[in-house]
């Protein structure tokens, strides 16, 4: 469908330009294609819907023409999480890229986690304790993460959520600029990501 956009737009500039120029020879009516001759505005018309129809399906992103398809390892109602990337750390396999989910309410993060299965793992979101175990106290990021480098390109967010609860409507996250849990409301997703971690 791209390629069939661009090319009735690469017809329509070519037939603009020719009838703006008379068409390739003088007939009897004066030019044109058999004697047809299209002059002014309407020639030009052409030229701009047909530059438009060009620039519009070089644009056009890939596989828009088809449903979103998730790959082996994807978690359910995640589209994007087509390849997701894992380090291990002390024995523990962990994704290292918040940006596949991307802002989250702790429930989303939750079934982020869980419905991931890459190479025979399971996926759970961390306790607080074991995203401590990621923080780097030292690491000099511009950005104040203080976290293992392993993590630093796909990390979006300095919040982290834990799977630890925090009574009935709040969790606890882990702040990777503070080094601190703290309490957030479970509905919240402006600013908290997922990391996920693997048995």
């Amino acid at each position: 469908m791209q390629y069939f956009v661009m090319l009735v737009g690469i017809v329509l500039v070519a037939s603009g330009l020719y009838f703006a120029v008379g068409g390739f020879g003088q007939g009897k009516s004066g030019g044109g294609f058999r004697g047809v001759k299209i002059e002014g505005p309407p020639w030009l018309l052409l030229v701009a819907i047909g530059v438009g129809l060009v620039i519009f399906g070089a644009v056009w992103q890939w596989g828009d023409d088809t449903a979103p398809q998730t790959a082996a390892g994807a978690s359910p109602g995640f589209a994007g999480a087509i390849d997701v990337s894992t380090f291990v750390v002390d024995g523990f396999r962990w994704t290292t890229d918040t940006e596949i989910a991307g802002a989250v309410d702790w429930a989303e993060a939750n079934a982020y986690c869980e419905g991931l299965n890459v190479s025979g793992l399971s996926f759970r979101l961390p306790t607080v304790e074991e995203l401590q175990s990621i923080a780097d106290p030292d690491d000099p990021d511009a950005f104040d993460r203080k976290i293992l480098r392993i993590f630093h390109d796909g990390l979006g967010r300095n919040w982290i959520w834990s799977s630890e609860e925090d009574g009935a409507g709040a969790a606890f996250a882990f702040d990777f600029k503070t080094l601190s849990k703290v309490s957030l409301a479970r509905n919240f997703a402006e600013g908290a990501g997922a990391l996920c971690v693997g048995s």
